[in-house]
């Protein structure tokens, strides 16, 4: 019976608050940022694309560099295959599996080294991008500055990525 008689002023509070902070909120200058399209178009996050899509292509040339050498080492035990003998037969099936388990093993060390170097680079760029992101919202009088993917809906207007861009490109420096 307490918690009922309760509501009523817990409502009226709540109304008194909202009420109050209502015209602080309308006069809050808000801003949205779209992470993909700053990532994408600037030249921070270009260079970090490009860095990342080298890495990937070094470490398929030696993914396949290795398959190709497994295939040739199946290939050529097959051909011998006819002429082993009964143990030659078993240390040529343990050499493979050897390979292709030493094969399956460089994958995931590789898979590993291109999530370490993604997030570092990531994490380099969105570092880079965060300063920016907050010079720009201090020499604009922006209150808030929002990721656009945590918001259900937003006009055009609020979004600032395109400004954000063309600074943070003045900025960048390649190292």
């Amino acid at each position: 019976m307490h918690v009922a008689k309760r509501i009523p002023a817990l409502v009226s509070a709540l109304a008194l608050v909202l009420s109050v902070a209502a015209p602080a909120v309308a006069e809050m200058k808000i801003a949205l940022i779209i992470p993909q399209k700053l990532i994408a178009k600037s030249k921070a996050g270009q260079e970090a694309a490009e860095k990342l899509k080298a890495k990937k292509e070094a470490a398929q040339k030696k993914l396949d560099a290795k398959a190709e050498e497994v295939k040739k080492q199946e290939e050529d035990a097959r051909k011998r295959l006819m002429m082993l003998s009964a143990d030659e037969k078993k240390k040529v099936g343990e050499d493979l599996e050897r390979q292709q388990r030493d094969g399956q093993r460089m994958k995931e060390d590789l898979e590993r080294e291109l999530q370490k170097a993604e997030q570092e680079i990531l994490g380099t760029v969105n570092q880079f991008l965060g300063k920016v992101i907050t010079e720009f919202g201090e020499a604009n009088g922006y209150d808030l500055i929002l990721d656009a993917q945590a918001v259900v809906y937003f006009s055009e207007t609020p979004d600032v990525t395109d400004a954000v861009i063309k600074l943070a490109d003045s900025q960048y420096k390649k190292q």
